[in-house]
Parts: structure tokens; sequence; C-alpha cells
């Protein structure tokens, strides 16, 4: 009957399990691609979020001025605060001397502004604006015989509009100092 054996006759029927593997790969496949595009909308839409969070507005005599994010501005800053003794006047510590490195340069109308401020009763010590000085920003600050240690546990600095009495930005970077117990 017939001549051909069993053997090549299997041989040219299709395999069940041959016609399955294609149609699992690109389900597979699918269901990456679906998963790296809900990865990257995510990423896209958590940028978005953190990018408007630091916009912030500031509002000074000349109206209403959009300022750049703060925390981009210092994201890789380091900086060093000393408290030491006016000459003629030990034991007081009334005196301030701050270097701040990698703070990227404020926009035109923009200044950072230094604050030593106590925590407790959100009173601020105006301590002045940071000059840029080589690839720094330094601040010095002499009071009028106040024991700047005591005045005040958090030193913060703002980007500004302006002149300024008050902080109105968010801080965009804080030296580590905390006032003992």
């Amino acid at each position: 009957m017939n001549d051909i054996p069993e053997r090549a006759q299997e041989s040219k029927a299709p395999s069940s399990s041959l016609q399955a593997r294609p149609r699992s790969a690109n389900v597979g496949r699918i269901a990456l691609i679906v998963a790296l595009v809900l990865l990257v909308a995510a990423a896209a839409s958590i940028g978005a979020a953190v990018l408007i969070k630091n916009t912030n507005t500031t509002t000074g005599n000349s109206g209403t001025h959009p300022s750049p994010g703060n925390a981009a501005l210092a994201v890789n800053a380091s900086g060093i605060v000393a408290f030491t003794d006016q000459p003629g006047r030990p034991g007081h510590s009334n005196a301030i001397t701050m270097a701040v490195n990698s703070l990227l340069a404020p926009p035109a109308g923009f200044q950072y502004e230094a604050w030593l401020v106590d925590s407790a009763s959100k009173h601020a010590i105006a301590l002045g604006k940071l000059v840029a000085k080589n690839q720094s920003f330094t601040l010095s600050y002499i009071s009028d015989g106040i024991n700047l240690i005591g005045a005040g546990d958090t030193i913060e600095i703002t980007l500004e509009h302006g002149a300024v009495s008050l902080p109105r930005a968010r801080c965009c970077y804080q030296p580590l100092f905390r006032r003992g117990p």
C-alpha cells in the first residue's frame, strides 16, 4: 500500500509543539513591550511630578516670579559652617563663617540667602547673601553680641528674589548643624 515508512509519514505531519512555540514567544515579547511602555510612562509621570513640586513661586515687591526648582540647584552641594568668637568678645560664638561648594549659580535676579532658624519658635535671623567666590559660595556674619549657637538650631539656605528680611522660598540646602539637647 504505502511504501513510505511510518517514521517518514510522521515527520511530514506538523508537530503540535512546534506550532505553539511561536505563539508563546510572541505573547512574551508583547508582554515585555507593554511592561517597558508602562515603566517609561511611570518614570515620566514621576519626573514631571518632581519637577512641578520643586518649581515654586515667590512673591515679592515686584509681583510673582516663578523660581527654578530649588532642590535641583543644590543636588551635589556640600558645605562647612564655623561658629567663632569675634575678637574682644570671647565665649559668645557671635560670628559665623560659611562656605558651600557645588551650588549652581542662581538664575538672573535671584540670590542665595542664609538663615539661622530656631525650629521651635520659627524665628529666623537673616545671615545675609552668599557671595560667589571661585567654585563656592561664602558668607561671613558677625552679630551684635548675640550668642548665635544659642539663637538657632538649623541653618537654611534659600533661593530668593530681590531683597528679603524673612525667608520666602523653600529651603534648597541645609548644612548639617543641630544644636545639642
